[in-house]
């Protein structure tokens, strides 16, 4: 459910052009650094919303999206 949260958040930032919150540089390294996989498919997500919505994902949200990829694989790798 925070996942989906996040989801509409964004969505609402992406349609009212409001900027995600700001974020640490070195938190944003040590995010890419630590969940490489998650990273590359939040990149993939990343790309897809430009070429079919037109939407610009900022680095920070980027980050906010690596993190609940992370989590929600985390959960599921648990759950198996």
């Amino acid at each position: 459910s925070r996942f989906i949260t996040h989801l509409r958040y964004f969505i609402v930032r992406q349609e009212t052009n409001q900027p995600p919150q700001q974020m640490d540089d070195s938190l944003k390294e040590l995010i890419q650094d630590r969940y490489m996989k998650s990273y590359a498919c939040g990149l993939i997500i990343k790309e897809m919303l430009k070429r079919e919505f037109n939407w610009k994902v900022t680095e920070d949200e980027l980050v906010f999206l690596v993190i609940h990829i992370e989590r929600i694989t985390k959960e599921h790798q648990k759950n198996n």
